[in-house]
């Protein structure tokens, strides 16, 4: 596919209370194709969904549909809730894959730094229904492949969990 002249369709949408997601899509696919789920680095706390590759030149313009998305940001949100986010968003994908020309069938995750550790977590929990704390959902959040783009895995390293501080935040479940 020529990807200097490929027309493609965007779209900026809300999958839930005060996160959004960005689809990019070749706009004449003649079926439904698979979806890229981008999530953004910065170690938990920074960025948003405009922190990503060239949409059109590497996905769009090959076939694929890319969905960059929202999750809410550290401290204000604690852990697990950017996962639920993450899993919010392949829920809203899947349940709406007709409307995006998306084959619900073959979706992946990607993400870099934390973002690929939240890809990772999305991977590991794909055939997990409901994670403790989650809200129940009728939709299905499994994905079909992931890839962790040097996201952290020995968190413990990262961070002094010996260290006594309090620490404030929102409950995992959005629009608290």
């Amino acid at each position: 596919m020529d990807t200097a002249s490929t027309v493609v369709r965007r779209s900026a949408v809300e999958c839930a209370p005060d996160l959004l997601l960005d689809l990019v899509r070749p706009a004449e696919a003649e079926c439904p194709l698979p979806a890229i789920v981008w999530v953004h680095g910065g170690g938990w706390r920074l960025q948003d969904r405009t922190a990503c590759p060239d949409l059109v030149q590497h996905f769009a313009g090959h076939g694929y549909v890319m969905v960059s998305i929202d999750y809410r940001l550290a401290p204000e949100t604690c852990d697990p809730g950017q996962l639920f986010d993450v899993r919010r968003a392949v829920r809203w994908l899947r349940a709406n894959a007709a409307d995006h020309g998306i084959d619900p069938d073959r979706i992946g995750v990607w993400g870099s730094s934390a973002g690929g550790h939240l890809a990772a977590l999305t991977g590991v929990h794909s055939g997990t229904t409901c994670l403790p704390g989650e809200e129940l959902a009728t939709v299905d959040s499994s994905v079909q492949a992931v890839v962790d783009g040097y996201g952290p895995a020995d968190l413990p390293g990262l961070v002094d969990l010996s260290a006594s501080t309090e620490r404030s935040c929102r409950t995992a479940t959005p629009g608290t």
